[in-house]
């Protein structure tokens, strides 16, 4: 039910919503689409919200949290070197296409892409993907979420560019996900890859111009 309103109900409404007030702006419907999107997380995943923030209370999340980035610096600073030696010129479509709504929309969308979207997708990939497959086996729930979390980043980019550079934004998205991952089955709470996820989102704005 989650999916099926995230993929199809949330699109084609925010797209419905901004012909009728007669708004032609790609990035106004994907603006309305991140808080639809994070407002529908919320209700579907209260239950495990909740858990998480009482988890928050008792448990070192921030110290998780400032581990992971670590971790995440890290790993990201090779796997950037790697790519820039594949394709020297690369630049990920995806931090392109956010900066542009950026311009159009400067106050909505930063908060949009810091807040709205880490909390849809958290609660997405690591409070239902990972946490419900980790159950049953820990490497498949870090194969499957990070090749979901890699692909749902560049699937509306398919067609626009060459695949060389399709395939490097996506290896760019599978350290932050192997990060988050780790963290929250560390923490068992959702708050520190949610936390995280928030950090790399606002570090992003501000480096990838």
């Amino acid at each position: 039910m989650y999916l099926l309103l995230q993929m199809f109900l949330i699109p084609y409404g925010a797209a419905l919503l901004c012909a009728a007030l007669s708004i032609g702006s790609v990035a106004a419907v994907n603006l309305l689409g991140f808080f639809a999107n994070a407002a529908l997380a919320v209700v579907f995943f209260r239950q495990l919200l909740v858990g998480s923030l009482k988890n928050f209370r008792r448990g070192r999340i921030i110290q998780t949290v400032a581990t992971g980035f670590c971790l995440y610096w890290l790993l990201n600073t090779v796997v950037a070197t790697l790519i820039l030696s594949i394709k020297p010129d690369f630049a990920n479509i995806n931090d392109a296409g956010i900066h542009a709504m950026i311009d159009e929309f400067p106050v909505l969308m930063p908060i949009a892409v810091i807040f709205a979207v880490p909390l849809a997708e958290e609660c997405l990939f690591r409070g239902w993907i990972f946490t419900g497959l980790a159950r049953r086996s820990l490497p498949l729930a870090y194969g499957i979420t990070t090749v979901c979390f890699s692909a749902v980043h560049i699937l509306g980019y398919i067609g626009t560019c060459d695949t060389l550079t399709l395939a490097l934004c996506a290896a760019q998205y599978l350290v932050p996900s192997a990060v988050l991952c780790w963290i929250c089955h560390r923490s068992d709470s959702l708050c520190a890859p949610l936390l995280l996820h928030m950090v790399i989102n606002t570090i992003a704005l501000f480096t990838t111009r």
